[in-house]
């Protein structure tokens, strides 16, 4: 076996190493316009039991190629709108996510048929979520209330469909005397909701509007071996210095 091919066969087979990884965090609004812009719509999460939204893939097209951890999701009250009652505690509320192959446009009002494969309990409902009153102090940056997953959360790739959040239980208690407003938009191909005012509705009817919603991303990209690099480097230079020396030897033949 030549030289060549010895350096060649050595850089395979390190090539499967690892020798760091970069660790990327990303905070992704959607849609990504609303980031700091008060949306147009409002939804009363008081009259929601079951409530679906779909995410068009393109949205998360800043994720790095093989996808990323969906680690906090986060909603916006609406600005400038005081809310009056105190709250603290709210228990029972269950998030899904999953990725679906449906559209914003063929997207059921069945809430099964929307759910993908891969269809993940992201924020479970025996956990204790905590909400703030948020006054119109916090404006349109104020995200709350925030949820984040179970475990390492949910492993999303934008290549592979849309992403579909299912939430259920998603009320206040009858102690809060006023409406409790999250910000939101009409829906619009990029973004699609079905909502239920029951916790347990198998259907529902699509939604005019849908949350504007803040993720965080946490994604992993690997970085090739430094012994493979190497080798790749090394086995490049002698293929050019065989290379110079096979056309010094023509060019003197031609002489």
């Amino acid at each position: 076996m030549s030289r060549l091919k010895c350096l060649i066969l050595l850089a395979l087979m390190f090539a499967d190493r690892v020798e760091s990884q970069e660790t990327v965090f990303q905070d992704l609004y959607t849609p990504p316009q609303f980031e700091n812009v008060s949306g147009n719509q409002a939804v009363d999460i008081r009259k929601t039991g079951t409530y679906q939204q779909l995410f068009n893939a393109s949205l998360f097209a800043s994720v790095p190629a093989g996808g990323g951890w969906i680690r906090t999701l986060d909603f916006r009250v609406v600005p400038h709108t005081p809310i009056r009652g105190s709250f603290g505690r709210i228990d029972g509320i269950s998030i899904e996510l999953s990725t679906t192959s449906r559209g914003a446009s063929s997207l059921s009002t069945v809430f099964a048929e929307n759910l993908g494969s891969d269809n993940l309990v992201y924020y479970s409902a025996n956990r204790v979520t905590e909400f703030i009153a948020l006054t119109s102090s916090e404006g349109p940056s104020g995200y709350n209330p925030s949820f984040a997953g179970d475990g390492k959360g949910f492993f999303y790739d934008p290549t592979k469909g849309n992403l579909l959040m299912t939430i259920r239980g998603f009320q206040l208690p009858t102690t809060v005397s006023s409406a409790f407003y999250l910000d939101s938009i009409l829906a619009s191909p990029l973004q699609a909701g079905v909502v239920s005012p029951g916790l347990h509705d198998l259907s529902g009817s699509l939604s005019s509007k849908t949350l504007i919603t803040h993720f965080t991303v946490f994604s992993i990209i690997p970085e090739p071996a430094f012994g493979a690099v190497a080798i790749l480097g090394i086995a490049t230079l002698y293929l050019t210095r065989r290379l110079n020396k096979v056309q010094s030897k023509e060019s003197n033949l031609t002489v």
